[in-house]
């Protein structure tokens, strides 16, 4: 995973829709406040529906999409709440087991927004797609989004809501890199446009023809021209003549 290139595509993402983003980031940041912490996972959610139906169907992310989540509150509620107690649990020891499940289950909302899995699915999923893609990268990056999310609570309120709703595109832009689908990420942020002449369509392969069994070959009927000449029936030999007797 080239981490340069992932931070750019997820800046990208989120210029993309910065003001959708930055309102549901808002929206976001006071429901968690008033509903103590409640209604995060449901929201959050929602904000990455904005950036997955981005990528996947070139989708403009709009303001109420922040609140897609509330229809499924108890699948993201619980995995919110499961996920913050198992971390907050690595954090207890020494706080790099924290971190190390916090990578490891980076990817658990992407994975149940886009895929619509259940979160023990995801788990499994997400910790198969850091470990398959240098689980090294990811905890760098890790570290990186946490390192962002700090400067933006410093810079103030206006710098938290430009640097949260960040977090998710780069997160977004991350999965759909770790998942193989860089085609569709780097043409939904105009990197790479449809192939031309329209958009693919697919065709069966060609299916080799294979050879044709030999014919056996008749004889061709021999021309007059080529009949064999029988051979000359033998002639008969002449008498020999009488021979006279001697005197």
């Amino acid at each position: 995973m080239d981490i340069g290139k992932v931070l750019e595509r997820g800046w990208k993402l989120f210029v993309k829709d910065a003001v959708p983003y930055i309102v549901g980031a808002l929206v976001l940041g006071l429901l968690t406040i008033v509903t103590v912490g409640i209604l995060f996972g449901p929201l959050a959610a929602g904000l990455y529906v904005m950036a997955v139906r981005r990528v996947r169907q070139n989708r403009v992310a709009e303001i109420g999409d922040v609140f897609w989540g509330l229809a499924h509150f108890w699948r993201f509620f619980g995995a919110a709440l499961l996920l913050a107690l198992l971390i907050a649990i690595g954090f207890v020891f020494f706080i790099v087991p924290g971190l190390l499940l916090a990578t490891m289950w980076i990817y658990v909302f992407p994975l149940m927004v886009d895929r619509d899995i259940g979160v023990f699915e995801a788990m499994a999923e997400s910790r198969r797609l850091v470990r398959e893609n240098d689980f090294g990268q990811h905890f760098v990056m890790l570290l990186l989004l946490a390192a962002l999310s700090i400067a933006g609570s410093v810079a103030g309120v206006l710098g938290h809501l430009l640097t949260l709703p960040l977090t998710f595109t780069i997160v977004t832009a991350m999965y759909f890199t770790a998942s193989r689908e860089d085609d569709v990420l780097r043409a939904a942020i105009g990197e790479a446009g449809p192939p031309a002449g329209g958009p693919a369509v697919w065709q069966p392969a060609e299916q080799p023809v294979p050879p044709a069994p030999p014919q056996p070959v008749s004889p061709a009927p021999a021309s007059p021209e080529n009949q064999p000449v029988p051979p000359a029936p033998p002639r008969p030999m002449p008498p020999a003549p009488p021979q006279l007797p001697e005197e």
